[in-house]
């Protein structure tokens, strides 16, 4: 699932993926073309998981990763 979240100051273009395994790195790198899309700052990606070594390395600039223990 795809959101936006659009106010007057702010776009945050949010990934939803409900796995029942790690989330990898291809749902960072679709977070990093939204950010580009859309002319965010910065993408979300949240999960009811946990995510994989490869994509908390990806995301450490531009994508902020929520997991289910946060």
């Amino acid at each position: 699932m795809h959101l936006r979240v659009v106010s007057a100051t702010l776009v945050l273009p949010l990934q939803a993926k409900r796995y029942g395994k790690n989330v990898g790195i291809s749902a960072v790198q679709e977070a990093q073309a939204s950010i580009a899309h859309y002319g965010a700052s910065e993408a979300w990606v949240v999960t009811n998981s946990h995510f994989t070594d490869a994509a908390i390395a990806l995301a450490k600039s531009t994508v902020t990763l929520i997991n289910r223990n946060q």
